[in-house]
């Protein structure tokens, strides 16, 4: 039962993440990154001795070299992950100055170009 209701407290308190919607509300992220690892220490010995009294002992060394290769491998995945999300999706791109009034058309100009085109018009 401890094991069970830690992992669904922690599967609860990841549901939070969903809520951060803006720069204002990125300290949730935080909150939750540092409750997560805190709680992520707590069901170890628990989840050890229960593998101990589950896996025959002949099997206990290769099943532990499992399970920490399952538990490693999959700390490869969320980086990878987020990388093909970002490839799929992109990043935000900004707004070019002038862009939601139509004032300025600077097209495909170079880096710089822009403020230059508009240092020789006057403007700031």
């Amino acid at each position: 039962p401890l094991l069970i209701g830690a992992n669904l407290l922690l599967a609860g308190l990841l549901l939070t993440l969903f809520t951060v919607d803006s720069p204002d509300r990125l300290w949730l992220l935080f909150a939750v990154l540092f409750l997560y690892g805190a709680a992520g220490v707590g069901p170890d010995a628990p989840e050890s001795s229960l593998v101990a009294s589950a896996v025959p002992a002949p099997l206990l060394g290769d099943f532990n070299g499992l399970r920490m290769t399952a538990s490693e491998g999959m700390k490869l995945l969320p980086p990878l992950a987020g990388a093909g999300a970002y490839a799929a999706y992109g990043g935000h791109q900004p707004h070019r100055r002038g862009a939601e009034s139509g004032d300025h058309d600077y097209g495909e100009l170079e880096p710089g170009a822009a403020v230059a085109q508009d240092a020789r018009n006057g403007q700031r």
